[in-house]
C-alpha cells in the first residue's frame, strides 16, 4: 500500500531573527532568504528522520517481512507540501503513525471528479464560430453590462492552474493554454504534454477552462490556463497526484489562482492539511462544493482555506443539487459553500468545439476562478487572502439561509 507522511505544521515556515538589514527592502530580501533557508533545513532534516524511522521499523518488523520503499521526499520531489510518500504494509504506517506525533500517515485514497449533469441543449457547433449562445452567466455576474460600458480588464498577466481531466486546444481558447502537464507518479513530476489534450471524452476540464478564459463565454478572456491533468482515468485520480498538483502549482510562481472540481464525499480531515500548504504558498484555491444537494459536500471544497463554490441560476435561486450545509471543524461551526455562482444550464464547451448547456457546482468554480483573475489583473499585489476578502465582499445576498448560498452570488 503506498502512505503519505504529511506534517501537521511545516517547522519551516516559522522564522525568528535577531538580527535583520536596516533597509525595509533588504530586510524582506533578508527575511525570503533565511526563511528559504530556514525551511530547506527543516525539510532535509525531516528527510533524515523519515528514513531513520524507516530502516529502525523495517528492522524491528524484518525486512523480509515488512520491506518500506521510499518514492518521494520532501528534500527532492515534495517540497512544497512536505510531505513524504512511502510504499509499505499496514503494520509500517501503524508503526510510523504512533512515532510522528507531528504528521499523519494517510492511506493513498481515490479522488473523483464532481461530475455536471448530462449534457443539455445543442447552442451551437464547431462549424458555426459564430455562436448566438446563451451567455446570461456574464449577464448574471455583471460582467455583460461592464463590458457594455468600456470595461477593459479581461485577466490579461493573470495564470489559472486548472486541476482537471486536462484541457483540449479548442478555438474558444486560442493561445490561452500557457502551459500543460501531466502527473507522473514514479518521477513524482508534471509531464509536459503537447499538444494540451482532455483525458475525458464529454471534457469536463476543457468546459471548464473556457468558462474561466475562453474568447466568446469566458469570464476573463485575456487570462492564461496552466492545464494539470489531475483526474486522468475516467475522471478519477488520487491524493498522490493531488500531492504532486500541489507541487506543481507551489513551484510555478506565475500560478496565482487554482481551479478544482474533484473530491472525496464529505468531510476527509486527512487532504486537509494539504490544502492549508497551498494557502500558504499564497495561492487561492477555488474549489466544488458537490452536487449531491443540501447538507452534503465534498473535500477539499468543504476546508476553510479554500474558496468553497456552490450553483445558482438565472433566478438567482440556488440550484436544487447544489451542495452545502453546516459543518463542525476545529469545534467550530463552519458553513460551506463559501459563495455561488452561475451553475445551472450554463453555455460549456466540449472537446470537439461544441456549445452546450451542462449544471453543476464544477462550472460554477470556474466562473469564480475568472472574477478573481479580473481583480488580480486590476491589483496583482492582492495576495490570496485580500482576494478572497474582495470576493467575498462583492456578493450579492439571494436571501436565503447561508449554508445554501454562503455570502452569496459572485459579482464583479
Amino acid at each position: 500500500m503506498r502512505y503519505l507522511l504529511v506534517p501537521r505544521e511545516d517547522t519551516g515556515d516559522t522564522l525568528v531573527s535577531k538580527q535583520m538589514p536596516l533597509s525595509v527592502e533588504a530586510r524582506a530580501a533578508s527575511y525570503g532568504e533565511l526563511k528559504t533557508m530556514r525551511q530547506t533545513e527543516a525539510r532535509s532534516e525531516r528527510g533524515r528522520r523519515h528514513r531513520g524511522l524507516l530502516r529502525e521499523i523495517a528492522g524491528d518488523l524484518g525486512r523480509a517481512d515488512a520491506p518500506v520503499r521510499v518514492l518521494a521526499t520532501p528534500e527532492r520531489e515534495t517540497p512544497v507540501t512536505g510531505a513524504t510518500v512511502i510504499e509499505g504494509e499496514a503494520k509500517v504506517a501503524a508503526a510510523l503513525a504512533n512515532a510522528l506525533e507531528d504528521h499523519e500517515v494517510v492511506e493513498d485514497m481515490t479522488i473523483d471528479l464532481i461530475e455536471p449533469i448530462p449534457w443539455g441543449d445543442v447552442l451551437a457547433t464547431a462549424s458555426s464560430p459564430t455562436i448566438d449562445a446563451d451567455l446570461w452567466h456574464l449577464e448574471k455576474i455583471g460582467l455583460a453590462k461592464a463590458r457594455q460600458n468600456g470595461f477593459a480588464l479581461d485577466g490579461s498577466g493573470v495564470t489559472v492552474g486548472v486541476l482537471d481531466t486536462g484541457v483540449a486546444e479548442v478555438p474558444e481558447l486560442q493561445r490561452r493554454i500557457t502551459s500543460s502537464v501531466t502527473l507522473n507518479l514514479e518521477t513524482w513530476n508534471g509531464d509536459p504534454q503537447s499538444p494540451s489534450i482532455d483525458s475525458l471524452a464529454t471534457g469536463h476540464g476543457t468546459a471548464v477552462a473556457c468558462l474561466i478564459a475562453g474568447k466568446t463565454i469566458g469570464v476573463a478572456p485575456g487570462a492564461s490556463i496552466a492545464a494539470v491533468t489531475m483526474l486522468p482515468d475516467a475522471g478519477r485520480g488520487s491524493l498522490s497526484e493531488f500531492v504532486i498538483a500541489m507541487e506543481y502549482v507551489g513551484a510555478n510562481t506565475e500560478i496565482r489562482i487554482l481551479n478544482m472540481s474533484a473530491g472525496k464525499h464529505g468531510f476527509e480531515p486527512r487532504m486537509r492539511l494539504l490544502a492549508g500548504m497551498i494557502r500558504r504558498a499564497n495561492v487561492l484555491a477555488v474549489v466544488a462544493v458537490g452536487n449531491e444537494g443540501e447538507n452534503t459536500s465534498r473535500s477539499p471544497g468543504n476546508y476553510p482555506e479554500v474558496i468553497s463554490v456552490g450553483a445558482s441560476n438565472r433566478k438567482d435561486h440556488v440550484w436544487a443539487s447544489s451542495g452545502g450545509g453546516m459543518l463542525v471543524i476545529d469545534d467550530m461551526q463552519h458553513t460551506v459553500p463559501t459563495l455561488v455562482a452561475p451553475g445551472e444550464a450554463v453555455c460549456a464547451i466540449s472537446p470537439v468545439g461544441n456549445y452546450w448547456t451542462s449544471s453543476g457546482s464544477s462550472l460554477a468554480t470556474p466562473i469564480v476562478s475568472g472574477v478573481a483573475a479580473l481583480l488580480l489583473q486590476e491589483d496583482p499585489s492582492l495576495t490570496a487572502a485580500a482576494l478572497r476578502k474582495k470576493l467575498i465582499d462583492s456578493c450579492h445576498n439571494l436571501g436565503v439561509p447561508k449554508e445554501r448560498q454562503g455570502y452569496g452570488r459572485v459579482q464583479l
